[in-house]
């Protein structure tokens, strides 16, 4: 079976290329905005393994926008069928100094956020 922590790499990797299809790779971010997206809080609830060369497809879809952070419920399947599903907290930080920082109005429309709670 799959161990346990592999599939913190499968959800992050879904993160990632969920933001480079929308064009906003770790790179650009810091490049473009002088931001960078971090994961402050991951629960994960396991339901079925995974085995040895499984094919594991992840993803990623978020909700609960906010200016600062937003939630993402991700998924991790194989052929179709749910073995783990997280949620987690994505954190925007300022690159000098790894505060918190505001999401750029324009970042938030690239990546399709339509209305933004408050703080």
């Amino acid at each position: 079976m799959v161990y346990h922590a592999n599939y913190l790499r499968y959800f992050e990797r879904a993160r990632t290329e969920w933001l480079r299809a929308l064009g906003s790779d770790a790179q650009s971010l810091k490049r473009d905005y002088g931001v960078a997206f971090t994961v402050r809080r991951m629960e994960i609830d396991f339901i079925k393994p995974a085995r040895m060369d499984d094919v594991v497809e992840a993803s990623a879809a978020p909700y609960d926008v906010k200016r600062v952070h937003f939630m993402l419920d991700q998924e991790a399947r194989v052929g179709g069928e749910l073995i783990a599903r997280a949620r987690v907290q994505v954190v925007c930080i300022a690159c000098e100094g790894f505060a918190p920082a505001l999401i750029p109005d324009a970042l938030l429309k690239k990546l399709g956020f339509q209305s933004v709670k408050p703080r």
